[in-house]
């Protein structure tokens, strides 16, 4: 598949849009403009970080990695939140988003208390993803995941666990034409889509950013990375076929065996009983 350029990407590729959140100069208003827009209220002081790794216990688990892990310091330990956002054009597996959406709560909360912290300390956690493709087929530009009671809806059940949805193509809308625009921006990144000063100053930073000389390199350097990993995956699946190969020839190889064995003893049966028969003709002329 022909690798898009640079210059082609919108803000649902993770590489444009890591590029501009952990831009040194414009990454944290990129940030808060999007979290504000989303959530429709001014954000607290913030801090980033970008491809944040969440390893787990052990080797052998499952890890994560977080796009853009952002912190809001509201001046207490308790009383910060945290956001997990997650640009996402994986179509294919749409059927599993929200099993994903719960490892990825998992995984971030995991590394929130140490032992012995009460759970009191456990944050407020946000995971937002933003598609191109409507993950529940219901048309809405937004879903807002919180878990309630089944058998009593309106009982207060705030576990601090809050999963957003944003499908930019969505038609029934929001009741923010910023998040709309912004939205339909992020899939379309271009000039004649930043349609209010907000947008026209984050399509400058974009601009700014895929014309930068650091960003080209890292993009370069990305795609080899990438090509070395489909590589070195191609390359284990090759052996892994080989491999599988040869113990399917092992298997064949027995089931031959095996197959002569009961041959064999069919034949030894079936000596036996002729050799009987001639015994007892023998007698009988006797």
């Amino acid at each position: 598949m022909k690798r898009k350029q640079l210059q082609d990407m919108n803000l649902l590729d993770d590489f444009l849009f890591n590029a501009l959140i952990s831009n040194a100069e414009f990454g944290e208003t990129f940030a808060r403009y999007l979290l504000e827009t989303i959530l429709g209220r001014p954000l607290k002081r913030i801090t980033i970080q970008t491809q944040r790794p969440v390893y787990p216990t052990f080797p052998e688990e499952h890890g994560i990695r977080v796009d853009a892990y952002i912190e809001e310091d509201h001046g207490e330990a308790s009383g910060d939140i945290i956001y997990d956002l997650e640009p996402d054009t994986g179509a294919a597996e749409k059927a599993f988003l929200p099993r994903r959406a719960r490892y990825y709560h998992v995984m971030n909360d995991s590394k929130l208390l140490k032992s012995g912290d009460s759970y009191e300390k456990l944050l407020q956690a946000y995971v937002i993803f933003i598609m191109p493709y409507d993950p529940f087929d219901k048309g809405r530009m937004v879903y807002t995941i919180q878990n309630t009671c089944k058998e009593e809806p309106t009982l207060p059940y705030d576990d601090g666990a809050v999963t957003i949805f944003l499908y930019t193509r969505g038609k029934r809308l929001t009741e923010s034409p910023a998040l709309e625009k912004l939205l339909n921006y992020m899939e379309h990144t271009m000039q004649q889509n930043a349609v209010d000063e907000n947008l026209r100053q984050i399509q400058q930073m974009v601009d700014s950013v895929k014309n930068s000389r650091e960003a080209r390199r890292a993009d370069m350097k990305f795609h080899e990375w990438v090509e070395r990993e489909r590589k070195e995956a191609r390359r284990e699946g090759l052996e892994e076929g080989r491999e599988e190969g040869r113990a399917e020839g092992r298997d064949e190889e027995r089931r031959n065996t095996e197959r002569e064995r009961l041959r064999a003893e069919a034949a030894e049966e079936e000596n036996r009983r002729l050799k009987a028969q001639l015994e007892k003709l023998g007698n009988t002329n006797e």
